[in-house]
C-alpha cells in the first residue's frame, strides 16, 4: 500500500512539474478545465473554507473590475505580477486558494465572471498535462488542484 501512495504521489507531483513549466496563460486554461471536469465534486474538498472572508473579499475585488481587467488579474496571479489581487492570492492558504478557484468557476456558470480564454492551440505539454490530468483519479485530481494552486504565481 505504500509503494501504490508514494507512486500516486509521484504522479501527481509529476502533474505539478508538468504545470508549472507551462506559460501562465496555459496554466490558467488547465485550472479553468480541471474545474469543469471536476464540476460540483470539488467542493467537497475544502467545504469548511469555501466561504472564508479572505476568499470572499479577494472574489469581491475581482468582481469589481471589468470583464477584461478580470482576465488580466488572473493573469497576473499566474505570471507572478506583484499587484494589489496577486499579492492577496498569494496570502492565501493553499485551502483558501482552492476555494478562490471554485468560486471563480460557480461565478462563471451564474454568468458573473467571464471563462478564461482559450487558446486555439495549447502547446504540446500542455495538451499532454490534459491528458494526465484526465487519467487521474479523483483524490489525485483533488491533490494536484491544491498544489497548482498553491504554485500559482510563485515567481515573486
Amino acid at each position: 500500500m505504500l509503494t501504490r501512495q508514494i507512486s500516486q504521489d509521484s504522479v501527481v507531483s509529476q502533474t505539478v512539474d508538468q504545470f508549472t513549466e507551462l506559460r501562465a496563460d496555459e496554466q490558467l486554461i488547465i485550472l479553468w478545465r480541471i474545474y469543469e471536469m471536476m464540476g460540483e465534486a470539488i467542493h467537497m474538498a475544502a467545504p469548511a473554507v469555501m466561504f472564508s472572508q479572505m476568499v470572499q473579499s479577494l472574489f469581491a475585488q475581482l468582481l469589481q473590475l471589468q470583464r477584461k481587467e478580470q482576465i488580466e488579474a488572473l493573469q497576473d496571479i499566474a505570471s507572478g505580477e506583484e499587484t494589489r489581487i496577486s499579492v492577496a492570492y498569494g496570502n492565501l492558504s493553499a485551502p483558501l486558494k482552492l476555494a478562490f478557484w471554485y468560486r471563480l468557476a460557480q461565478a462563471h456558470k451564474r454568468g458573473q465572471f467571464p471563462a478564461v480564454p482559450q487558446a486555439e492551440h495549447l502547446s504540446y505539454k500542455a495538451e499532454r498535462l490534459l491528458e494526465n490530468l484526465q487519467q487521474l483519479g479523483f483524490n489525485q485530481k483533488v491533490t494536484f488542484l491544491q498544489a497548482a494552486v498553491e504554485e500559482l504565481g510563485q515567481r515573486w
